[in-house]
């Protein structure tokens, strides 16, 4: 792995990690489950993220595929809860 794409897994491993922690942040000042959801999805992201980085992401393909699906469907319901408000 070249270092310019290690260095954007890092990159994008430390705004995954902000955005759950404003996630979990304004959940608990306002009890909104879509800013826990989104929140959820970006741990997971950040996961794949850092999976990604440390890892031959050959052998686990099926777990970054898996990680990233999970986080789009927590990113769907995080949206269709702001709609249902």
């Amino acid at each position: 792995m070249s270092i310019i794409s290690s260095f954007v897994l890092i990159i994008n491993f430390l705004l995954c990690a902000t955005i759950f922690a404003f996630g979990l942040i304004i959940y608990k000042k306002t009890k909104t489950k879509a800013a826990l959801y989104i929140g959820i999805a970006f741990a997971l992201f950040g996961a794949s993220h850092f999976i990604a980085n440390f890892k031959d992401t050959k052998d686990f393909l099926f777990t970054l595929v898996g990680l990233s699906t999970t986080a789009y469907i927590f990113v769907l319901v995080g949206l269709l809860k702001l709609n249902h408000k």
